[in-house]
């Protein structure tokens, strides 16, 4: 039982997957009693291993499942809007004979020829099955992948050229092997032996398409061709990433660092923290005077990185015992 007459004081040691914790009595200011003690560990909350956080896994995990929900709903989406345009049987068993099909050698053959409709409902539906590649982001976050990404793609324009195919389909249908992507790894990057972006199949799609309103133009209207391009290539833009609320006046929101006054701010607000110790370190702490200030200001926005003993130099003559805090 505590008597409300007598002090005590909580000791807490927080730790990263630990609590320890300490009740002791005080008399005259001083401990001579323990009335409690213990700790309380719980998860770390990261991979033992690769001390990641265990979040990134769930994370993931979710995105690969949003991905894959809004790929059954695209497909879904366009096979109604085939077979409502008549390029797709109703039947499902009918739609099943058209897999038969070498889509490839049809994507070949609906540049100079004309193609049923089925055929062509075959060749939009498998065109969607590989989009191409496309970034929504302003960087790829590995870089080294974004590299191989970089010059699978240089290599396969110039695959393109040197077989003067003038569509991706067209360059795999003479392949003897139809592989979309190949990967190989190696120890210390991914390489990749070519790999399409949205822009080639976008560039087929437009191109086999014009091709074959000529010979239906009656089912291949502009409009229909319009809807079922977005269909195919739609892709959902990133969330902006809100700025949040200032801190000082909680009703506005944060400027963007990139801004030049937040700069200034951020410059003005480490220079006013700067103080001078002399001797030893912790004693006699001098703030910077006026010309000493401007000096290093002026020194900040001249350089994009300066350390503490470039404007140590800059702002006042140093001796052993300066240092800067």
């Amino acid at each position: 039982m505590i008597n409300k007459n007598i002090s005590y004081r909580l000791g807490l040691d927080i730790g990263t997957n630990s609590i320890g914790f300490a009740l002791v009595c005080l008399k005259d200011g001083m401990p001579y009693d323990v009335i409690h003690l213990g700790s309380r560990i719980f998860s770390d909350g990261r991979d033992s291993q690769t001390k990641t956080s265990l979040a990134v896994a769930r994370r993931e995990a979710r995105g690969m499942r949003r991905r894959r929900d809004r790929l059954v709903r695209r497909k879904q989406q366009l096979m109604e809007y085939l077979i409502e345009k008549g390029l797709m049987p109703k039947d499902a068993k009918e739609r099943k004979k058209l897999e038969l099909l070498d889509p490839y050698m049809l994507r070949k053959k609906g540049l100079d020829e004309k193609l049923e409709l089925y055929e062509l409902g075959r060749v939009i539906f498998h065109i969607n099955q590989r989009r191409g590649f496309q970034s929504n982001r302003k960087q790829v976050a590995k870089e080294n992948e974004a590299g191989a990404i970089k010059e699978a793609t240089k290599l396969l324009q110039i695959k393109l050229e040197e077989k003067n195919s003038r569509t991706y389909g067209e360059f795999l249908s003479g392949e003897p092997v139809k592989r979309v992507r190949n990967v190989s790894s190696d120890a210390n990057k991914v390489l990749y032996d070519f790999y399409p972006l949205r822009k080639m199949l976008e560039d087929e799609y437009d191109k086999l398409l014009i091709a074959q309103s000529i010979h239906h133009p009656d089912f291949l209207t502009s409009q229909i061709i319009e809807e079922l391009k977005d269909t195919i290539f739609h892709q959902r833009k990133l969330r902006p990433v809100l700025k949040g609320r200032c801190s000082i006046l909680p009703q506005e929101e944060r400027a963007y660092k990139a801004l030049p006054s937040s700069q200034r701010f951020r410059i003005l607000k480490e220079v006013n923290n700067l103080t001078i110790l002399d001797k030893l370190w912790r004693r006699n702490r001098d703030d910077l005077t006026d010309e000493q200030r401007e000096k290093v200001i002026t020194e900040l926005y001249k350089r994009k990185t300066v350390s503490f003993d470039g404007l140590l130099w800059k702002s006042i003559k140093p001796t052993r015992q300066n240092r800067w805090n």
